[in-house]
């Protein structure tokens, strides 16, 4: 968290209220003319951010916690004019490419997951649609058999109608006797 004294920048443009990875700095006055590692001035480059859109982000080269190397660092600078501070949140680039790979391998499982998920449930809806087919079938069948039943009831006793007719059309009812 940065205190601002003068945003134009400047040797003592801002002090240093809050830095929990550089207590040393804690209570310093800032200069926007400090450079990285790699001598860029990102500072005045977070400064004109701020100035433009009210945040930034910015790219810096700045020794880790615990190593002595600079390493790349991202930044996010925002204003909060009310109380003229400058909240800042950064991060290293090898720490976010890190948990880019983390997620991206988290994220790989869950799809798999899902699609095994899905899978899996596919094979069951097939499995149940599959026994509704064969019991739905028999179903069928039964009513086919027992249509085929009674129309073959219906046929014989058709044919014993027939029958009666034609022995009635042929033989005289008085006498049973031949027409």
């Amino acid at each position: 968290v940065y205190q601002v004294h003068d945003m134009k920048g400047g040797d003592a443009f801002a002090t240093m209220l809050v830095n929990p990875n550089r207590q040393d700095l804690v209570g310093t006055r800032l200069s926007d003319r400090f450079t990285d590692a790699k001598g860029s001035m990102f500072r005045k480059e977070m400064l004109n951010g701020i100035r433009t859109a009210g945040e930034a982000f910015v790219s810096y080269w700045y020794p880790k916690p615990g190593s002595d190397s600079p390493q790349s660092k991202l930044s996010y600078f925002k204003l909060y004019p009310e109380w003229r501070w400058i909240i800042a949140k950064g991060s290293y680039r090898d720490d976010l490419d890190a948990r880019i790979k983390t997620m991206r391998t988290e994220l790989e499982n869950d799809i798999q997951d899902a699609i095994r998920l899905l899978a899996g449930l596919l094979i069951a809806i097939c499995l149940v649609f599959l026994v509704l087919a064969f019991f739905f079938s028999r179903g069928v069948d039964v009513l086919f058999k027992s249509y085929k039943n009674i129309q073959d009831r219906r046929q014989q006793k058709l044919a014993k109608l027939n029958k009666a007719l034609e022995i009635q059309a042929t033989t005289d009812p008085l006498t049973g006797a031949c027409n």
